[in-house]
This record gives structure tokens, sequence and C-alpha cells, in this order.
């Protein structure tokens, strides 16, 4: 065990201790007396040193002290009960420690290295064996005080480890949180901090270099991260792993993030937590099972192998309804056992630690060298209990053998439209009576099959071993097909679980008619496998149908994606309906998650991984192409379809075979294998176009010599037949070769090629991402595309703030992957507010009033959330807008809302509202009188609208020389303001939404603007009612409106509508707001002269007058032609009145 630090002098031991290693930092002793045969006078004196100075325990006898050359003091860091346990200790030193304590240039330096690591190691062993509550409290006090991260980030766990800056390493502490991966430390007053989110780190790999032996690489903004030394570093590093694939899920890919994650709520993560998870995903993944079924217990045990005759060493791994057990000693024997098949389980042999599990067909599987088998046994029979009675009663798949065994399997249905029968059966029945060579070796693969059941069983508790592998990359036989891929693929389990839903989903999808995913079902029908005879008939197309509107139901999250056609038609072929149904449900959610969405992030995953693998494989080949870009689209076209959309229909579904017994393990080896059989092609390509054609011309070589399919159906011979020349080669052999060639590659391998690559893809989106959000809002804004990455990454961290301590936030609430670019990531009030304060370059003593308003004006359909371009938009303004630019954002930020919201407290919630400004003399007036407005029809009269000037401008005494400047020539002083002109723009605005609803025209408002600055009328002059007594305003000056009510007709809107009771509501958000032109830019030069719009009006007032006379003079004049001449004669027709709309 590690010990803290302690001095030793050396000299004073030397008869006490005896070396057995050393080097110029570590010397491993041994207790003299230790180990040897005759003890001797010397080792009876130490074992009595030992006994006088510790009464309860022998000192321990073997220790490693730690030195330097330049010093005479030891320093005593290990110990150990036994050669075994000291020798672990030192090969770790020597593994990472040595190698980097060359590093240091002095010998303290050293020391105090080492010290440091050891008592971190103590630390971290302690944690292991028992953990401390209290020590992790003060652990998370630490986190908090150090980081000074909000209170609700939780620490998940912490690790003591080395971070590498340059060649010298800085030993300290990890600590790893829901969010952030942090690390401080503090070394010989060297103090070394570091926060980052786990939405920043792209990459997540362990590596080695020269100096490190092992270590965890932390790529952060393209910047590497080096983490060493540690304890458990693959348990810190699934960690690791975890947290980051957490995160990344709940951020960027909320499309597929599963709302019922065991670890949905951030705060409630734990380092517990995340392991059973960890373990509860491999198991499901490696035995294919429901995403249900959780890990109940693992017992390391024997099981006894019938056929060989063995008992081959493995683990049990026991869940709510299944018991897996895996070979670990080369024999590769796997065993699913469902626990609603078992009928007994008995303690045989208490001696030898048996268990027995009887299932149906008088099969027994037979368990031994389980160390804890009451344990074992109580909690199968338990399972057994409470496993769901429903399965008892399911009716079988297949006729298994004479035994009376079955498989799992599912209820009959009520609907009768659904098929039972795979369609091969009905266009192309097995016909017992044909003998040609490819029928006999059908046969002979079926017997294979039947001798194998026999012998291994059949259904889910089959014995899986090389045998059964060996039989499928033969090709599975025609009649077996669909049985193998559901029993191999986890279909069969999922099926079982859940009788009758595949009948109730299209019972339910016959309800819902029209739908975005019932569209695209209906346009990709007819290009599902068109030259199949299946795929030309109303019961195919009607059978495909239904299975892909049922997933589309079963899964809105997926619902239907192109290539499910292509995949849905080809287990038709083989499998009933509900059976193809739930084999593209294993397919879809657990076999390729991540596959079948907007962003198909699962394949682009996996083609990582294959670009990975391929350099590891055929550095030869990407050597050459590195300057080739056609492999990523080719090879995503083969994982999305799983080389059915490139392979020939009996050629695709041998490849589906070993799919669905191996995983995309054997997709990547095929794709492999490919590239590799190409490779000579390849190599003498200059050019994308001749590496696909070669490719291309592979493909359509690719035949099933096997194959009994009838020649019509065979696409590979009308390829064949086409192109004379063309190379042809047997898909059996390319599987063969496959399976041979990488036979390297294992499920572990490629699951956690998955997981490294996933978060590199998912930042490769987000960048493409971002480049398409700043191609697209630099065109509006002046900002250069420096500033607009800086100003994105602010965004886009503000966002994430909003979800990383909440599963209810407003801005993943409302996440839509369907939505443009620009609205993938939004900000709420919260988070904009804190932003926009940070940026916002005005120091304003009310901030906050500044910041709402803006973003009400901001938030344009109203959802309480603003996107980039929208935000950014804002900041523009600000910095880089011009004076007229500003104050017409001031004046839509403050005037209208602030007016419609008092309004809608007034009229809508009937209360009353204290209107408050720090700025009372401005803010006050303009609001209250736009609140009147909008309330009461009267002063939308001309009339009112006086009364409304006078009362809440003039009498209410705003400063009207103060803010408009009469008679000073001081233009840069501080207290102008067009606080009357916002007001006035304000009424226009409202004017221009309801121009029927104002009794005066916008000649009106121009005429008040003029002579707000002209000096003419004693209406604006001077600052309050008390300084115009005093200068004898009234008789000095004339009212405004006087004149204008001299000129009454000059000033009427011909359009308006007298309402007594009606309420104005306008909208205020940025695109309904004009521009008002006939005011601000009415003396531009470069703009085409213009005909006021009142003087429009009066010329068609004029105009309606002189028509309406016009009708009244033909109106008299058809009254005064008379009555008829004579009397009984006809009377001639009336012609028809005319009317003014006649004439117009």
């Amino acid at each position: 065990m590690w010990l803290k630090p302690e001095e030793v002098l050396l000299k004073n031991a030397l008869k006490l201790w005896v070396t057995e290693k050393s080097n110029d930092y570590f010397i491993l002793q041994r207790r003299r007396g230790h180990g040897d045969s005759s003890v001797g006078l010397t080792g009876l004196l130490v074992g009595t040193l030992d006994t006088v100075f510790d009464s309860t325990a022998k000192v321990a006898p073997y220790r490693i002290l730690h030195q330097t050359p330049d010093s005479q003091v030891y320093w005593n860091i290990a110990c150990g009960a036994s050669l075994e346990e000291i020798s672990q200790h030192w090969d770790w030193l020597q593994l990472n420690i040595m190698r980097t304590l060359s590093v240091f240039d002095s010998g303290d330096d050293i020391t105090s290295f080492v010290q440091g690591k050891i008592r971190g190691l103590i630390v971290e062993e302690d944690k292991v064996s028992a953990e401390d509550p209290e020590r992790f409290r003060e652990a998370a006090l630490r986190f908090e005080r150090l980081f000074s991260l909000p209170k609700k980030e939780k620490l998940v766990t912490y690790f003591s480890c080395s971070y590498w800056k340059g060649r010298v390493p800085n030993q300290g502490w990890i600590y790893l949180s829901t969010n952030f991966l942090c690390f401080y430390s503090y070394l010989l007053g060297n103090e070394v901090k570091l926060v980052f989110s786990w939405c920043e780190v792209s990459r997540l790999e362990r590596s080695s270099s020269v100096l490190l032996t092992e270590c965890i690489r932390v790529c952060v903004k393209e910047e590497d991260h080096y983490f060493s030394m540690f304890l458990r570093l693959q348990h810190t590093y699934e960690l690791m792993q975890q947290l980051a694939d957490y995160a990344v899920s709940r951020m960027f890919d909320k499309e597929t993030y599963d709302a019922q994650h065991p670890l949905r709520d951030p705060l409630h993560i734990t380092q517990r937590s995340l392991e059973a998870h960890m373990r509860n995903q491999s198991f499901r993944t490696f035995f294919r099972l429901p995403c249900s079924e959780n890990l109940c217990e693992v017992h390391e045990c024997f099981l006894w192998l019938p056929f060989s005759h063995i008992h081959t060493l493995g683990k049990i791994c026991v869940s709510e309804r299944y018991a897996c057990f895996s070979s670990q000693d080369g024999n590769q024997c796997t065993v699913i056992i469902p626990l609603c098949e078992v009928v007994s389980v008995e303690v045989q042999n208490r001696s030898s630690r048996s268990l027995s599990v009887c299932v149906r067909g008088k099969r027994a599987f037979r368990f031994s060298e389980v160390r804890e088998l009451d344990n074992l046994a109580s909690t199968i029979r338990k399972c057994v209990t409470s496993s769901s009675p429903q399965h008892s009663h399911s009716t079988q798949l297949s006729l298994c053998d004479d035994e009376e065994e079955m498989m799992v399997g599912q209820v009959p249905v009520p609907v009768s439209a659904v098929s039972t029968e795979a369609l091969m059966n009905v266009f192309h029945p097995h016909d017992v009576e044909n003998l040609d060579p490819k029928m006999l070796k059908e046969r002979m693969k079926e017997q294979s099959w039947q001798i194998h059941f026999a012998e291994y069983g059949r259904g889910s508790a089959m014995f899986r071993t090389r045998k059964t592998r060996e039989l499928v990359t033969r090709g599975l036989p025609e009649t077996l097909r669909g049985e193998l891929w559901m029993l191999f693929s986890g279909a069969v389990n999922e099926m079982a679980t859940h009788p009758g839903y595949y009948a109730s989903l299209v019972d339910e999808s016959v309800c819902v008619s029209s739908s975005i995913a019932c569209d695209e079902i209906e346009r990709d029908l007819h290009r599902s496998l068109p030259e199949h005879p299946a795929f030309q008939s109303d019961r195919g197309i009607s059978a495909l149908r239904r299975v892909l509107t049922a997933y589309a139901n079963h899964n809105p999250a997926i619902g239907y994606c192109q290539a499910m056609n292509i995949l849905a038609s080809v287990l038709l072929l083989y499998a009933s309906e509900e059976e193809a149904f739930w084999l593209l449900v294993s397919v879809c959610e657990r076999m390729l998650p991540d596959y079948f969405n907007r962003r198909i992030i699962g394949a682009l995953v996996d083609q990582a991984v294959f670009e990975e693998m391929m350099r590891d494989h055929l550095s030869q080949l990407t050597d050459h192409m590195t300057e080739l870009s056609f492999l990523s689209s080719l090879s995503l076209s083969w994982f999305l379809t799983l080389f059915i959309s490139v392979l020939p229909i009996e050629s695709s579904v041998s490849v589906l075979d070993c799919f669905f017994h191996d995983g995309i393990r054997f997709i990547l080896q095929l794709a492999l294998t490919v590239i590799h059989h190409n490779m000579s092609h390849l190599l003498r390509c200059h050019d994308d176009a001749e590496a696909v054609t070669a490719l291309n011309r592979f493909f359509d070589g690719v035949v099933n010599k096997d194959s009994p399919l009838p020649a019509s159906v065979q696409q590979a011979a009308a390829a064949t037949n086409h192109s004379a020349d063309l190379d042809t080669v047997d898909i059996s052999d390319i599987i063969r070769e496959a399976y041979e060639r990488f036979s390297d590659i294992t499920w572990e391998d490629v699951e956690n090629m998955r997981k490294r690559n996933k978060l590199y893809v998912i930042h490769t989106l987000e960048e493409t991402t971002k480049q398409n959000v700043l191609r697209v809002v630099a065109q509006d804004v002046k900002f250069d595309i420096c500033q607009l990455e800086e100003l994105y990454f602010l965004f886009k961290r503000q966002h994430f703030l909003s979800c990383y301590w909440s599963v209810c936030s407003p801005s993943l609430q409302n996440h839509d992957p369907s939505l443009p670019y620009l609205d993938q990531y939004q900000l709420d009030l919260d988070q904009f507010s804190s932003l926009f304060n940070l940026l916002l370059p005005w120091k304003h003593a009310h901030k906050h009033t500044l910041v709402h308003s803006a973003f009400q004006l901001a938030d344009d359909n109203r959802d309480g959330l603003v996107n980039f371009k929208e935000f950014i938009c804002l900041l523009d303004i600000l910095y880089n807008g011009s004076f007229t630019e500003k104050l017409k954002f001031l004046f839509k930020l403050h005037l209208p809302q602030g007016a419609v919201r008092i309004a809608e407290k007034v009229e809508c919630s009937k209360t009353s509202v204290v209107i408050h400004c720090s700025d009372g003399w401005d803010r006050t007036a303009q609001l209250s009188s736009l609140c009147m407005l909008m309330l009461d029809s009267h002063y939308r009269t001309i009339r009112g609208f006086q009364n409304l000037i006078e009362k809440e401008w003039v009498s209410y005494g705003h400063r009207f020389q103060q803010r408009v400047g009469h008679g000073d020539q001081n233009h840069t002083d501080a207290d102008r303001s067009p606080i009357f002109l916002q007001f006035i723009d304000c009424v226009w605005q409202m004017a221009q939404q309801f121009p029927a609803a104002f009794e005066f025209n916008e000649y009106f408002l121009l005429t008040l603007l003029d002579h707000l600055y002209s000096c003419l009328f004693g209406t604006f002059l001077f600052n309050s009612e008390q300084q115009k007594l005093t200068e004898e305003a009234q008789k000095r000056t004339v009212s405004l409106w006087s004149f204008i009510n001299s000129q009454w007709e000059e000033f009427v809107n011909p359009m308006y509508v007298h309402y007594d009771t009606h309420v104005l509501f306008p909208s205020v958000s940025i695109r309904h707001l004009q521009l008002w032109t006939s005011y601000y830019i009415r003396w531009n030069p470069r703009l085409r002269p213009q005909e006021p719009l009142h003087q429009r009006y009066k010329e068609l007032l004029a105009k309606r007058a002189e028509l309406q006379k016009r009708v009244e003079e033909l109106q008299h004049e058809v009254a005064s032609r008379g009555s008829p001449e004579k009397a009984g004669s006809p009377t001639p027709p009336t012609p028809p009145t005319p009317t003014i709309q006649s004439f117009i």
C-alpha cells in the first residue's frame, strides 16, 4: 500500500533492511530475515524489535524508499506484505514516474513532485476502498471555492493526476462535474487552474508519448491537454467519456436525446449512476436486449457445454427478464435465456456450487463454481416470478423440433389486413420437387441448421458459438432466414415483450391519414425494390406502407427517413409484417443508433470509425487518397443502406445475414474488404470519378452463385448478361475474406471507436452550422467575420448556460431540429439580459429597463426566445449604426411597447397603472398620451388630440424650450432630445396600422412638427406654464390650434370612421414599424419629389364633390322630363340612377 511520505535516515536502518532493487530515485528493500530459510540471530533480533515497537501488528516485510542523488534523506512511500504486492508498486513507479523525473532540474523539485503524487494516490485508494462522504463533501467545497461555478453545478468525482504543460508535469487534482472538466495544481508557487465545458471537448482519447506511458488527451478548441498518472486510468477515461457523451447529446443532439434518459436530470448525476448506466448500456448492446433491461447481478462461473462435454469459464448476467452468459476462455459461447421460459431453478450440488436452470423443451443449463450461489438462485427465481405472465402464453414463430420446444413470439392480432406471411413465400414459394443444383445446396443448408438446432438448441436459448457463425457465413437458408434474423438481432425479445403492439399501431395509423411522414412514405413506396414482383403488387406495397407508418407512429422523433423503405422492403421478403416491424425497430434504435434522423449522426460516426480503420489497416491506400474526397460520400450510402443500394438483392441478403449476427462490426469489415479488393485499381486512380467508377464496376460484378431465387428476380444476372466482360466475384468469398483478413477487429474496439469519434463528428457538424449562420448574418451587419465568430461563441455559450442545470429550460423545450440554422440556439429573457448587459456599449443607470425592452423588440414571433440574427442585429445598431439609426432604435425600444403594455393592463386586466420614469418629464408624457390614444377614441379626433397635447404636454410642463433648443445655438447641449418628435412618430405608426381610426391626416402631424421648431406660434414655446405667464406669451403669440381650426378641411382624414368604444392595440415588432419618409427624408434631393399625401386627399375630395354635383344634376334632369305624353302608352324605361361609383 502507498504510505504518507515519512523521512527515514538510511544509515540507522542498514542492519534491519536489505536492498533488493534500486535506481537513482527509488530503493526497494526487504526486511532482514524475511524469506530466509535459516533465520538466524539477526532475524530473531529484528522480530523482537518489531514486536516491542508495535505490539498489535508486525512491520510489513517490504518497502519502497524515495531518494535523490544529492540528498542523504530518504522518504518511505510504500510498503507491502508480499513480494508480488510491492512489485506492483515498483512497476507502477517505473512506468509512470521514472521517465518524468528527468525533466526536473533540482532534487527538491523531484521530491516535492513525488510526495504530491503519492499523497494523491493515497487519497484515491481510500476513496476506492470505501467512499467517505465527509471527504467527498470537503472535495465538493474545495471544487466550489476554487472554480467559482454556480452552486447548482454538481461534482461527480475527482482524481489525483498530473497535467502536462510543456515538458513539466503539474501534480494536482482533476474534478469531473456534470458540465465541466476542471483541474487545479499548486506546486512550488506555480498555480495551474483549468475549466473546460464538456461541450467544448472535441476529442477525448487515451494516448501515449515518449515521456508518457499512458495518458488521457483532451482536445479543446484545437488545443491538446494531457493528463496522466491516474491510479485507475481506464476507469477515469470511461467516466470522462460518459460525461462528455451525455453533455453533447443533451446540448447538441437534442433530436435524438431521450427525455426519459436515466441521466436526464443534471442535478442528480453521481459516479454510481454513471457506472450503472455504462454497465447497463454495454450489457444491452452485447446481448441485443430491449432498452428497458437493466443489469441486476453479475457472477463469475462455469457453464456446462453438452455439445463439447466441457465446462467453459464466463460470467452470467441477470436482468429483469433475461439471464445471459458469455464465455471468457476463448470458446466464444453465448447464451440468452428468457426467464419467462424458465420452468425451475435448482441448487444441485453445494460442494461444486452448482445451479441448474431448466427451460421448456426439457433443456437445462448447468452453472457451477458460483461463489454466491444462493444469491444468484434467489435473484433468478424472483425475476422468473415477476416476469410478465403474457410471455407464457406466447405462440411460436416456427416449429422447433419434436420436443415441443417453441420460440417466444407474438400473440394473434385482430387486424385481418396485416400479413402474417413473408412475401417471398407468396411470390416465390419453395418448390419441394425442384432438384436443380442450387435447390439441392439450399436443402443441404437447411439440414445443416437442423443438425445445429438438435445439438445446440433452437430459439432464444440456443448456444451461440463459432459453429453458428460458420453457418451464417455460408448464407442462411431461405426458409429459416426470417426466424434467424429475428433471433440474432434480438427483435424476437422485443416482440415478446410487446404482444399486440404492432396491431394497435396499424389501427392508429389508419386514423392518421395525412402527415409529413405519411406523405414522404407515399412518395417512396414505389421506389422500394421496384424490380421485384412483390412490390409491383398491391399486397407488397400495402404491407410496406403499414410497416413504415407504424414505425413513424412508434417513434415520432425519427418518423420516416430515406433508406428506411429500402431496408423494410428487404425485411418483408423474409419476415411477416410484425416481424419486419420489430426488425426495423432493432436496426434503427439499437443496432444502428442515431442513423435515421435529420443529421444522420450515427452514420457519420461509423463513417469516421471506418476512415480510422482504413488508416490502421490500409495505410498504403490512405496515403494515396489524401486528396480524394469521394470516400466519405460513397461509404455513407453503404452504412445507411447496409450495402443494399449497391449490391444485388440476392447478395445483399447474405450481407444482412452477417449483419444481424455480428452487427456494425461486420459492415466495417466488409467495407474494408471491398476497399482492399480494389486496392490496385484505386491506387491507379487520379480523381474521384475514376475511383467511383472502379467501385461501381466491382459491385456490378458481385454475384451469389448459390441463390435459389429465380433468374427474373436476380439483379446480378441481368448486369452480367448486359456486360459480358465484367469480372465476377461471389459474395460468399467476400464475406469469408472479411472475417479472415480483419478478424482482429472486435466488438469492444468498434464501440470504443464509436464513442471516441462521436465527439469529433458532432463538433464538425456544429462548425458547419456556425459557418452557415455567419454567412447568412454577415450580409446584414457591419461586424467583420472575426467579431461575428467571437459573438457567436458568446451567444452559444450563453445558450448552454440555460441548459446546464435544467431539464425544462425554454431553450430545450422549444428546440426543433427542423428549424433553420439560425434558430438552433436561442436565448430566453434571463440569458439575453446577462449577455446583453455585458456587451451593451452605453453606461446607462437603468440597464434592466433597456435590456427588457430590447428583448421584447427583438422577439418578433413572441415565443420568449431570441435567435442569433435577432441578437446580432441589435448589437450592430448599437456599435455600428448611425445617429439616426440609434435614435430610431431608442424610439422603437421604449414608446410603442410601453404604451401597449399599459393599455393591456388597463383594458384587459382592468387594473390601475402608475406611470413612473426616472426622466418623468419626457417618458411619462409620451406613455400616457399614447395610452390615451389607444384606449379613448375621442383623442383620435382633431379636437380631442388638441386637448390631449394641452393636457399631457403643455399643462403638464414639458420643457419644450430645453428639449427643442429654441433660441439656442448650442447643438451639443445634453438636454436637447426629440421627445415630442418621438411621440408624433408613434402616432404616425399607429395611423399606418389603423388608417380609418384617426380623424386627422398626415399633414396635420407634419404641421405640428414644423411649428414645433418654427416658433411662429406660442403653443410649444417655453418650458412651463409659469414661464409663459412670466413672458406674457398669450398676449404676444397666437395659438397653433387657432391656425389649424381655421383650415379644418386641410387636416381631415377622408377615410375616418368614428367608433365610440374602439380600443387600438398596434403591433410593435420591428417588422411592423416603418421609416416615416414623408418627414425624415422629405428634403433629400436624391429622392424624387412626390406630391404630399394630404394634397392628394384634397384633390380626391374635390373630385368627389364635383362628381356628386354632377349626379345631382343628372337626377334633376331625369325628374324634369315629366310624365309620358300619352296616357296608356307604355312607360319608357327609367334610366338607372347614376352614382359616384359609376363615375369612378
